[in-house]
């Protein structure tokens, strides 16, 4: 049997027992085109669902067309490529189901003399058909850049579970460049293959190799074509126009204000900038309000109206719009959340591409097979039958709200109600004018609560170990592993859940922090982490990975800072986000950048390395750049998509609001997620209550010091329980509105020993 019938065989097989999407051969309909004039020239670019993909386009002079790795090899004939890109992607190099229509292009004998370059994955595509061995490593290498000798030779990143060894090769394989892991890139006629990834923030020679592939064929129009379509989503329309108005007060203790308003609304919020935040200087706002109605429904993003244009000026950055929270479980709405949506998408992101260039002919070839793949969806979704409600968050409309300046320490009421002849301003005075709301956590419960972990610490483990096998293998390169520790509210305690958070925003001052009484829910946020933020056109994120703990001394937190600044294993962590974040920036921005790479910054009790990417968005995008980079990659792992299978295995329920965003999305289009770490969660319903912990898993990652991670990370969560449970309170208080600047000062060396351990591995 040719290696070839074996190659189709194999795919037979998976297909039919489950483990890949049905995909049939392409219909004559779908290949049929009326357009008889000559092709002009086309770069493909094949995703195998990798989480850097999307940094690769950027680097070509001229763009390529993007078609997932399940797409049936007579579509790729049919459009004729020029040349053709192979894609980075986790899996296994010998398994079909991993390599999809890669190998059958390379097998086919089709495409001898094309321009090929492959990438990790796709260069040991190319080297297996080539007649090389490749081979699993000893010990995975992800997130970690080598020098690499040869021709090729410089600073790679690597994100390798197999390669080909150091061997002899066949005649006309040049091998271009190697390392101790083997050979890392070679040239065969016009095929050409690289092990480390050219288009990581790491990898100094990139542009060398891309320059060489692009060197063997004449390119197809322009970058400015290809982002024709971004240009016109850039001058959408101004739309409705809104304005606001807005009054002053000197007063600026904003937990104080929110405990009053809590009494007399439902559906309240504290957006609790609880730092002196000098490394994101406009997050000095911190706001209050309540929604007047709630989108908790569906697809929530779709119900809200984003694409409004705020005409005045008012203090921060919020100008109304909609307050609330994502669910993790959201994204089976976005763009790697669900079975079939990538595919549909890279689809229509290619119709789009070829439109804007007047290339009908193969246009029409994708969209007929779109309707097809899109018809065995819905044929899939009437099989599965009803699927069980997952809640997937809550957003609500906010028309009056107040702000607060903690650099100019005041109160601004600020309203959209222009006509309602000062109502809002008059609460708000009212609101001032009362007497401060009894102690929240004044009041003790008898006996004491009780924590038991979701996932207990033996099966926790084991699943860790169960991801380093995963790594080792190939199927990921980084996994978020998560748990939860459960614990039952004393009875008749409506304000337990404020009662936390009065404590934890005092034991964990963060910029991110938040609580939120909505419906059955009560959410206590401390979270340091920005997941996304968007203002002026402009996107960005700030992915953490890698913390330790503030020294007792001045000198021991020297040290200490100095040991997570030269981690490996964390710098690993990190640049693994902060390259997955620019793929998920790059399919709806351009110019993306890394700002920052590895920053040390320095909070109250913790050091974290952090990293900052931006992206220009343009106006009218909001909700299709959440869906391109939702649920935020340092809270899955990387490539995105395979990570998260693992982790639904894994974890086997549902995380809620834990690693999802909270935050707001304004009228105008701007945005500011947090990351949902950090967090308590107590359902009023049921009188149970959830505080989230987990970690990053890597192939560096010790078992036993990664479960010691979980315990930490759970550690303040469960201290401001027992604290509400008890009616003992903190001591201190927050940046703003507990104790003041001069306050944080002071604590920042107190009670330091016996605290925090010398090196906290944590996130």
């Amino acid at each position: 049997m040719s290696r070839l019938q074996v190659l189709v065989l194999a795919t037979a097989i998976a297909t039919v027992l489950g483990f890949i999407p049905s995909r049939a051969p392409a219909s004559k309909s779908a290949l049929r085109s009326h357009d008889d004039s000559p092709d002009p020239p086309l770069t493909m670019l094949i995703d195998h669902h990798d989480s850097y993909t999307s940094s690769i386009p950027p680097m070509l002079s001229t763009p390529p067309v993007i078609l997932p790795y399940t797409v049936p090899l007579e579509i790729v004939n049919a459009l004729k490529p020029t040349a053709i890109v192979l894609s980075p992607g986790p899996g296994d190099v010998h398994n079909p189901v991993d390599t999809g229509v890669s190998s059958q292009i390379l097998s086919s004998g089709l495409y001898d003399d094309t321009p090929i370059l492959g990438i990790c994955l796709g260069h040991q595509i190319i080297c297996s058909q080539l007649g090389l061995e490749v081979s699993q490593l000893p010990s995975p290498t992800h997130g970690i850049a080598v020098d690499v000798e040869g021709e090729w030779g410089g600073r790679w990143m690597k994100y390798n579970s197999w390669c080909p060894p150091s061997q002899s090769v066949p005649s006309g394989v040049e091998v271009k460049c190697e390392s101790e892991d083997g050979i890392m890139g070679i040239r065969s006629g016009k095929w050409l293959g690289c092990q480390g990834h050219p288009e990581s923030i790491e990898t100094e020679v990139g542009a060398k190799i891309i320059g060489e592939f692009e060197s063997m064929f004449e390119g197809e129009g322009t970058v400015e074509a290809a982002t024709q379509q971004q240009q016109q989503h850039r001058q959408v329309s101004a739309g409705e126009t809104y304005t606001a108005a807005q009054k002053s007060f000197d007063y600026n203790d904003q937990f104080e204000f929110f405990k009053k308003l809590n009494e007399r609304h439902e559906n309240t919020f504290i957006l609790d900038s609880n730092t002196d935040n000098k490394y994101s200087p406009n997050d000095r706002y911190s706001y209050v309000g309540f929604a007047e109605k709630l989108y908790d429904e569906g697809d929530i993003l779709l119900n809200l109206n984003l694409e409004k244009s705020f005409v005045g000026d008012v203090d921060g950055d919020f100008k109304g719009g909609y307050v609330g929270y994502l669910n993790y479980e959201y994204k089976k709405f976005c763009r790697d959340g669900s079975n079939l949506s990538p595919d549909i998408t890279v689809l229509k992101q290619a119709i789009t591409t070829l439109r804007g260039r007047g290339d009908e002919r193969r246009c029409n070839i994708l969209e007929n097979y779109l309707k097809e793949l899109e018809g065995e969806r819905e044929e899939e979704k009437r099989g599965e039958g009803g699927e069980e409600e997952e809640e997937m968050g809550c957003f609500g409309e906010v028309r009056n709200w107040v702000v607060f300046d903690h650099e100019l320490n005041k109160l601004s009421a600020v309203t959209l109600d222009t006509h309602a002849d000062g109502e809002w301003f008059k609460e708000v005075e009212e609101i001032l004018d009362e007497e401060n709301v009894k102690e929240v956590g004044g009041v003790s419960y008898d006996g004491e609560p009780s924590f038991s972990y979701r996932i207990d610490p033996s099966q926790y483990k084991e699943d860790i170990s169960t991801i380093k096998s995963e790594i080792k293998k190939g199927e990921t390169y980084e996994i978020c592993l998560t748990n939860r520790l459960q614990f039952s509210c004393p009875p008749s305690s409506p304000r337990f859940g404020l009662s936390v958070f009065s404590n934890l925003r005092k034991i964990n001052p963060a910029p991110y922090s938040c609580y939120f009484n909505y419906m059955n829910k009560e959410i206590a946020c401390s979270s340091p982490e920005r997941f996304i933020k968007i203002s002026d056109g402009v996107a960005e994120s700030k992915p953490i990975k890698g913390t330790i703990g503030r020294g007792a001394t001045p000198e021991e937190d020297l040290i200490n800072k100095q040991k997570l600044k030269n981690s490996v294993k964390d710098k690993a962590e990190n640049v693994m986000i902060a390259d997955l974040v620019r793929s998920d920036f790059s399919r709806v921005c351009t110019s993306v950048k890394v700002d920052e790479l590895y920053a040390i910054e320095s909070y109250e009790t913790v050091h974290q390395m952090v990293s900052k990417v931006t992206g220009e968005l343009g106006r009218g995008r909001t909700e299709e750049f959440i869906k391109a980079t939702f649920p935020g990659g340092s809270m899955t792992g990387a490539p995105k998509r395979r990570s998260m299978r693992i982790i639904e295995g894994l974890e086997k329920r549902e995380r809620g609001v834990y690693s999802g965003g909270i935050g707001w999305l304004g009228y105008d289009g701007s945005a500011s997620l947090n990351m949902v770490i950090r967090t308590v969660v107590v359902d009023k319903a049921t009188g149970l209550g959830e505080i989230g912990c987990g970690g990053a898993i890597t192939g560096l990652s010790d078992v036993e010091e990664e479960w010691e991670e979980v315990r930490i990370k759970a550690e303040r969560g469960i201290k401001a329980v027992k604290q509400a449970w008890s009616g003992t309170k903190e001591s201190g208080g927050g940046t703003e509105g507990g104790g003041g600047k001069e306050a944080t000062k002071k604590r920042r060396w107190r009670d330091r020993v016996g605290v925090l351990r010398a090196v906290l591995n944590i996130k």
